[in-house]
């Protein structure tokens, strides 16, 4: 139906971010704050050409807000290593409000504007905290360390608010909580390497939706609901870590495997720039990561290459939501995450003579495969970013000249009624930091 965004169409996004730590040496163990202020906003006004004869066309106009406002606080107990016994615990808290208005009109050519389709304003308040432990013992004379791990969640959540189509939303609450665990056990069968079996729960709180935001799925015969079941995965890890030619190459590899399941699924159902969420199904990842240092002979020149390999597959789909986004089917690989990634770079670091200043370059040479996009199934192009930074160093004064995307790769394509992710242009330009300890 809709046959692209109108060029004035627009997106905006601000932030504003407060942030402060603190740490007190106990002598048994550190304390440690962190406390954190974010104010943020998402808001747009975009509008979709809509042919309803020959000669007769109207817009449709979403034109939507979202402020948002975070507080944050941890507090960890973290001791000091006595002993090989480790330790941490602590508590972290998060305080957030999300503000929505979304309005969806017609706007025909002749001019004017028809009454909207959907006005809703909407709050969302979200109050969680969590509790965290984690302990880790050395045996066999430092051959083998076990460490168990565990972190409750709770979040709880209510919105309330106006639409058109209800008028007064009723207040709803729900709780959402979980316990997840993580179980790790490491071995050093020689003195420069180490073997390791990781094994870790992850869990995404649930949410509330508007009803604008589960109306317009039903339009096209998908049910999400106003509630939406929070995700959780479990991920198992084998991996290994290498020092090599008496320290000259670090190499780091392992082999993951990830069961998804109840997966939260942002989309827009009938392209009107509304995004709804619902849980979509169940998906598995397999994959392997690399990394290798080079330490060479040269003094100060380093040489590093990570990479990345994934084996992704939505095992189970919503029948409804697979029907409008067939990239969300079966057997499909997971929109949005790229098979093949990796990073090649190299350091050269030392003192220029007696002057005080350090000399440091890097050239650096990224790429990431190509991706499905989840709206409209574009397979899009894959992304090459070289990069080149040269400066000098002394005390906590730094000055780089730098250049990011030296061949001014564009990367994907936009599509008709989504962007993907798309590089920045060539950048090149001069970075002045200071470091205060």
């Amino acid at each position: 139906i809709f046959t692209g965004r109108a060029e004035d169409s627009w997106i905006e996004t601000s932030a504003d971010l407060y942030s402060l730590f603190i740490s007190y040496d106990l002598g048994f163990a550190t304390l440690e704050s962190g406390t954190s202020y974010t104010d943020y906003e998402l808001a747009f006004d975009l509008g979709f050409g809509v042919p309803l004869a020959p000669g007769l066309n109207v817009s449709l106009i979403n034109q939507s807000s979202f402020p948002t406002e975070t507080f944050n606080q941890e507090l960890r107990l973290v001791s000091n290593n006595e002993g090989g016994l480790n330790w941490i615990v602590g508590a972290f808290y998060t305080d957030a409000t999300i503000d929505s208005d979304i309005e969806l009109f017609f706007t025909p050519d002749l001019g004017g504007a028809l009454p909207p389709l959907l006005d809703d304003l909407g709050t969302i308040d979200s109050e969680s905290y969590s509790l965290f432990g984690e302990v880790s013992k050395d045996f066999l004379d430092g051959f083998m360390t076990g460490l168990i791990g565990v972190r409750y969640f709770e979040d709880d959540r209510s919105a309330r608010g106006t639409s058109l189509l209800t008028g007064v939303i009723p207040g709803m609450s729900e709780t959402f909580d979980s316990v997840n665990p993580r179980f790790n056990l490491a071995i050093r069968p020689f003195e420069d390497g180490m073997l390791f079996v990781d094994i870790t729960k992850g869990f995404r709180s649930g949410t509330i939706q508007t009803p604008g935001q589960a109306l317009l799925p039903s339009l096209v015969g998908i049910d999400t609901g106003i509630v939406i079941d929070p995700d959780e995965l479990w991920t198992y890890e084998l991996g290994a870590k290498w020092s090599l030619a008496d320290g000259a190459f670090i190499v780091d590899a392992a082999v993951y495997f990830t069961d998804w399941s109840d997966i939260q699924i942002p989309f827009d159902a009938v392209g009107t720039g509304l995004v709804s969420v619902m849980n979509g199904g169940d998906a598995e990842i397999t994959g392997l990561d690399l990394g290798i240092v080079w330490l060479t002979p040269i003094e100060g020149l380093s040489f590093q290459a990570t990479a990345n390999f994934n084996d992704t597959e939505i095992v189970k789909s919503d029948a409804a939501l697979a029907a409008t986004l067939p990239t969300l089917a079966e057997g499909s690989m997971i929109p949005g995450v790229p098979e093949t990634s990796y990073f090649l770079a190299g350091d050269y670091h030392r003192p220029l003579g007696s002057t005080g200043f350090d000399l440091y370059g890097q050239l650096s040479y990224a790429y990431r495969d190509e991706q499905i996009d989840l709206a409209s199934g574009i397979v899009s192009d894959d992304i090459e970013n070289l990069g080149l930074r040269v400066g000098v160093e002394r005390d906590s004064w730094e000055l780089y000249l730098f250049g990011d995307n030296l061949t001014d790769n564009r990367g994907p394509s936009v599509a008709a009624l989504t962007t993907v992710q798309t590089p920045y242009p060539r950048r090149i330009g001069l970075q002045l930091n200071y470091r205060f300890d």
